[in-house]
């Protein structure tokens, strides 16, 4: 765990003015910076919200997997799917209702309805973290402030 506030403080002293400001703004911008996704999940580690990395390690998965998708095989798009179907299992911001699209877009073989899935679970992760974000945007402008 301390290897992580380290590099907590050391990432955050290493940030520029507009690379701060891009992080701090909002939690899609804090997601798609590769330094704001890092930080943010090293606050996550630090503050043990266990729900919310996994939220953070599923909306990851996802961006990767639709970053790559025009180029997968209908297969392996399928297995990626279901792969990020089993991360959610347990989490209750996949509900019943996006269960049934996850399992209708696994069904019915289809790409774009596999991509549309995969974009609501990104969705849906990205809305749970947003109230993360908030004490996160604290946490960092507090230890800003203190370096």
């Amino acid at each position: 765990m301390a290897e992580q506030i380290n590099c907590f403080g050391s990432c955050v002293d290493n940030l520029t003015t507009r690379e701060f400001d891009q992080i701090s703004d909002n939690v899609h911008n804090t997601l798609t910076h590769p330094k704001g996704n890092q930080l943010f999940e090293s606050y996550l580690q630090q503050k043990q919200l266990k729900d919310s990395l996994k939220c953070l390690e599923m909306y990851n998965t996802c961006i990767s997997i639709l970053r790559n998708s025009s180029e997968e095989s209908l297969a392996s798009l399928i297995a990626q799917v279901k792969e990020v179907q089993e991360m959610g299992e347990d989490m209750t911001e996949i509900d019943v209702v996006l269960e049934q699209q996850i399992e209708e877009a696994l069904e019915e073989r289809n790409n774009t309805k596999l991509v549309k899935v995969l974009e609501e679970i990104k969705v849906v992760c990205q809305n749970h973290l947003y109230y993360k974000h908030k004490g996160f945007v604290a946490y960092i402008m507090h230890y800003k402030k203190m370096t």
